[in-house]
């Protein structure tokens, strides 16, 4: 049978697999990404998930700052 693959550490950026960068989650999902995993990414994503639009046509989303401070954190030790 399958096996189903390990989760994903969650202070893992889902596209890159590595810790996040400048994390942000989109608005109408909660998913989080890196900032810039997002902004190179940002057409693909928008076939995998409905994502709303802003008023210029970009995709809705704003800084994880609690996110921001776990990988801090989790990178000192």
């Amino acid at each position: 049978p399958p096996t189903n693959p390990p989760p994903l550490h969650p202070l893992k950026c889902s596209i890159c697999k590595d810790f996040y960068k400048k994390p942000v989650f989109l608005s109408s999902c909660k998913h989080n990404f890196c900032f810039c995993c997002l902004e190179r990414s940002e057409k693909n994503l928008s076939r995998l998930f409905e994502l709303p639009e802003k008023n210029d046509g970009k995709t809705n989303y704003a800084a994880n700052n609690k996110l921001i401070a776990r990988v801090k954190k989790k990178k000192n030790f």
